[in-house]
């Protein structure tokens, strides 16, 4: 390699390396400011970075468009990855951060391309920035941030009678079967305490989170208590202190137990909860999904014996 080659190989390494510094305190500026889960992050960053990259780690003469495109994803997943090691950010977040990643350094590419194209003086230079701008301001405060609240209900008919899925409410559960592929990645709880079918009783779901798969590790607990209890009703509140408690706040459950014959039962969960994290478009219809397959799995394999 010739001393030319080696300069710029440096030259790439140290900037690869600013890059990192400028994105940790950026996001370390995002938490100081409380507006860590917001469109900011999600979005603004993404296209920031990508922005950065494209003008202060620019390719040689003559590189083609999708050549630069794909070694500007390449070195923003670097810095991505980077940063997260460094701000100790666990692989769950960076799985469900990485589609939405991708539509941020996207969008910034292709208004630089636009750019090129049309000219730095043409309203097309211009509509992806302006947008984007809009959309990174939600969450930031009351008048950008849209309704948080949200309710999910799974039903289905289980072959047992009501006191039979009482008994089984009852007990600790043990999980079985398996789970779809996106509530997969979360970890399930390491223990399930017992608990009395009675008004006030509380079950503990106690969570281990190595975010880093083996290595440092958030421990805290989900206490559902029971605050209604009748023949065929229960209904409860949610205190959370596990890692679930950085993605939404949950409110409480509704379970309903209807007879509708020879030993079967129509059983209903329904589950309130805040999300916590922006842009709406993206992370409530996933949460809603994940909710709503965490329902389905919850009465299929935990109360319905049919796993």
């Amino acid at each position: 390699m010739t001393d030319s080659g080696k300069s710029d190989r440096a030259t790439s390494v140290l900037r690869t390396l600013i890059a990192i510094g400028v994105s940790v305190i950026a996001i370390r500026g995002l938490v100081f400011t409380k507006t860590f889960h917001s469109g900011l992050l999600y979005i603004g960053w993404p296209f920031l970075l990508s922005l950065m990259i494209y003008y202060f780690m620019p390719q040689a003469d003559g590189t083609t468009w999708r050549g630069r495109f794909w070694n500007n994803v390449r070195l923003s997943m670097i810095v991505m990855f980077a940063s997260s090691l460094i701000l100790m950010e666990g692989y769950v977040c960076v799985i469900m951060f990485m589609p939405i990643f991708f539509v941020g350094v996207f969008l910034a590419f292709l208004s630089q391309y636009l750019k090129h194209r049309y000219g730095s003086g043409s309203i097309n230079a211009h509509i992806i920035p302006v947008c984007v701008a809009f959309i990174a301001l939600e969450g930031v405060t009351d008048a950008t941030t849209f309704n948080r609240y949200n309710e999910v209900s799974y039903t289905r008919l289980v072959q047992s009678d009501v006191e039979t899925i009482k008994r089984r409410l009852a007990k600790p559960p043990t999980p079985k079967g398996d789970r779809h592929w996106l509530i997969s990645i979360f970890p399930m709880p390491k223990k399930i305490g017992t608990v009395r079918l009675g008004e006030g009783e509380v079950r503990t779901y106690q969570f281990e989170y190595h975010r880093w798969f083996a290595t440092n590790t958030h421990r805290g607990d989900i206490r559902v208590t029971l605050e209604k209890v009748d023949d065929h009703h229960l209904t409860t509140t949610i205190e959370d202190t596990s890692y679930i408690a950085n993605y939404m706040k949950l409110h409480g459950t509704e379970l309903m137990l209807e007879p509708v014959g020879n030993a079967q039962t129509r059983v209903t969960l329904k589950i309130a909860f805040d999300r916590m994290i922006d842009p709406v478009w993206y992370f409530e219809p996933l949460q809603r999904f994940a909710v709503k397959k965490s329902a389905e799995y919850f009465i299929t394999n935990l109360l319905s014996n049919e796993a």
